[in-house]
């Protein structure tokens, strides 16, 4: 060795020194190992505005690289925010779940503007999207892959298994809360903030027909099967006092009938397999059974044909003994109200006066009026239906015989007789309190519980089979970016006490895989420059090799007294080289990476090493293992960069520099070969 250190990098590499590409180099695919509770989900954001987005796919990627190599601390925000990598249903308030026809998979709306999509056969999240306002309602047909939502500013159509989402142009800008598509696609309804309803050709996405009867917001809507006949519900206290249920006529554009008897919001809509009746639920506490039949049948004599205003736009004049009656009631009371505050005409739903006023006016609506097509009626208790009267549409199966209805408040499933509405059963949920209820049929069902987990109930023999959401039993502990290739990240399953490393091709975003680590936490992984070959380093000491090429474990060693601070592998991908503490000094070793095949060791005398790796078939490279850079030395050693670590192209020599000295150890001997001072310029 001279005076002076001099390493150069040839134009033209030697074969082992030309590996393949990142860009070019196709990742493997791990096969993934049934001992994991959840898979963690890769997903790409679905953007609202797709075709307004400022920023693209590659766009996303670079800036990430970049923002990751100035703070790599902040991976895992800008990987969620960018990506929604590891998306799961931590720190989620779900508010809607709904199951598909096949019930293969589940949709659920969160955090008022998030819906997620979950595949019971792969048992985690495989797609989402996230919209930049809320989400009123939304439904779901798994057999055509479409999902409809509506928000105060339209309604879109969002195709998830093509990750395409287009706006409804003809609800464009409209302030909308439910939704209702025909069992057929054919026609899907749409009820609005200010009491209209739109009938859209769903398939066409033309509208048919504007209805325009109701005086405040529609929050539920239900399709006969042949699609003739359409009933509507909502209602609002404060907005004009209007929570009567209509009865539509599809084909002739009419109104067949409304129907008083509930004094606050109507939240569901039920029509029973036979179409004999339909059920009606409601904030007043109270659950009415019609007599759907009789009412299509009187409907000659109650029948409104409405007046066209407008293109497709009709509005109905209806009145009825009952509407009548109601409406003189509600004058009479609220009268009564305003001399008791003083000042006639004026109220607030805030007002502490009015607060008695509701409770009176339900009980007088509840005495006198009944329409004479009102088969039976059923009080509960407060709370019974839940808080968010949006999201109770399934928590209702309406059969042939029975009715069943989730009580959230005692978490307790019951069982009412047709017609009488009598109860006849209950069935207590193992699980407390529900957030969410899907019953398809008077014999099964799904609910989330408080923890996150899903229960698949069977209604007549009470078994019951769980499975915690993703999220609940995966911890997501670190990301990183390896070679600007591969996103590394480190999850903890609490469950089974397992800790795992899995993979990620950042260029496709595609999930490779993952790797079973232990017991024990990871500290850190890197990978080799062809990618061939991960080291994963856990906080026990072990170290872990294992080849992704052919996904098996190369070897596992442990060293119970020394602590690994740095690792990295050489830049043709053949060898591998540890730092190691050993009480006040460091041992440098040098392995096969293939085998895992030790080739010699050196102990080092000297603290603070931060650089501990070399390029072998080069004069005298290193890497940065913080930074998990190659940076190539030229013409001399940099005074700015202490304690490098490199290795003769040759294979015969380490090379180590720290502070102003420079040693030069023999690979097959343990000895010092030779020690010179001041021998940087």
């Amino acid at each position: 060795m001279g005076s002076k250190i001099t390493t150069t990098i040839s134009e033209k590499s030697s074969e082992t020194l030309n590996p393949t590409t990142n860009d070019s180099f196709e990742l493997p695919t791990l096969p993934d190992i049934p001992e994991l509770n959840e898979i963690p989900s890769l997903l790409v954001l679905t953007e609202p505005n797709p075709e307004k987005s400022s920023i693209n796919f590659k766009e996303k990627v670079s800036s990430l690289l970049k923002t990751y190599k100035k703070f790599p601390e902040k991976t895992m925000i800008l990987l969620q925010k960018h990506f929604n990598l590891h998306y799961s249903y931590y720190g989620k308030d779900i508010t809607k779940l709904v199951l598909s026809e096949n019930m293969t998979i589940f949709a659920t709306l969160s955090n008022e503007c998030l819906i997620d999509i979950f595949s019971f056969e792969e048992n985690r999240i495989v797609y989402m999207m996230k919209e930049t306002i809320q989400i009123n309602d939304f439904i779901i047909r798994s057999n055509s892959d479409l999902l409809i939502y509506c928000t105060s500013n339209g309604a879109k159509v969002w195709n998830y298994k093509l990750n395409s989402l287009h706006v409804i142009s003809a609800l464009y800008k409209k302030n909308l809360n439910s939704l209702s598509l025909s069992n057929d696609m054919i026609y899907l309804a749409v009820g609005g903030f200010e009491g209209n309803i739109y009938v859209l050709d769903f398939i066409g996405k033309k509208q048919k027909i504007e209805f325009c009867s109701h005086k405040s917001p529609v929050f539920s809507l239900a399709f006969t099967k042949d699609n003739e006949y359409l009933i509507s519900a909502g209602g609002d206290v404060i907005k004009n006092f209007d929570c009567s249920i209509r009865v539509w006529n599809i084909n002739r554009q009419s109104l067949i009938t409304v129907l008083v008897g509930h004094s606050l919001t109507v939240h569901t809509i039920r029509i029973n397999r036979t179409e004999k009746y339909f059920l009606s639920l409601s904030k007043d506490g109270s659950a009415r059974l019609w007599d759907l039949e009789k009412i299509i049948s009187n409907k000659d004599n109650t029948e409104s044909l409405g007046t066209m205003v407008g293109k497709n736009v009709k509005v109905y004049d209806y009145t009825s003994d009952q509407t009548n009656n109601l409406a003189l009631l509600k004058q009479n009371m609220l009268a009564k109200t305003f001399a008791l505050r003083g000042v006639p005409g004026s109220y607030s739903s805030g007002d502490k006066i009015m607060k008695p006023f509701y409770t009176a006016f339900a009980a007088a609506v509840f005495e006198e009026c009944k329409e004479d097509t009102e088969v039976s009626r059923l009080i509960v208790d407060e709370n019974y239906f839940g808080e968010k009267h949006r999201n109770w549409d399934h928590s209702v199966f309406f059969g042939e015989l029975n009715i069943v209805m989730v009580n959230f408040k005692d978490s307790v499933i019951d069982f009412y007789e047709i017609p009488s509405l009598e109860k006849v059963n209950s069935l207590e949920m193992k699980s407390s309190p529900v957030k969410n209820v899907f019953l398809f049929d008077n014999t099964e069902g799904v609910y989330i519980d408080k923890n996150m987990s899903i229960h698949h109930i069977n209604l007549m023999n009470q078994d019951t089979m769980s499975l915690p959401l993703p999220g609940t039993s995966m911890i997501l502990q670190k990301i990183g970016i390896e070679k600007k290739r591969v996103i590394i990240s480190y999850f903890h399953d609490k469950t089974k006490l397992y800790y795992t490393t899995s993979l990620w091709d950042l260029k496709k975003l595609k999930y490779l895989g993952h790797v079973l680590v232990g017991c024990s936490p990871v500290e850190f992984a890197v990978l080799s420059k062809n990618l061939k070959i991960l080291c994963i380093v856990t906080s026990a000491g072990f170290i872990k090799l294992w080849s992704l090429e052919k996904n098996f474990l190369i070897m596992d060693v442990k060293n119970e007294e020394d602590h690994i601070e740095k690792i990295g592998f050489t830049d043709d991908s053949n060898y591998l080289i540890t730092c190691k503490r050993a009480k006040n000094d460091y041992k440098i070793s040098v392995w096969k990476a293939k085998s895992f095949k030790f080739i010699s060791s050196h102990i080092i005398s000297l603290q603070g090493i931060e650089k501990a790796l070399l390029l072998i078939k080069s004069d005298v490279y290193w890497v940065g293992v913080k930074k998990r850079k190659v940076i190539f030395m030229k013409n001399k050693i940099d005074k700015k960069r202490k304690n490098l670590l490199a290795v003769t192209k040759d294979k015969k020599f380490i090379v180590l520099t720290y502070y102003d000295k420079v040693k030069v150890i023999k690979l097959a001997s343990s000895f010092s070969l030779i020690e010179l001072n001041s021998l940087i310029e």
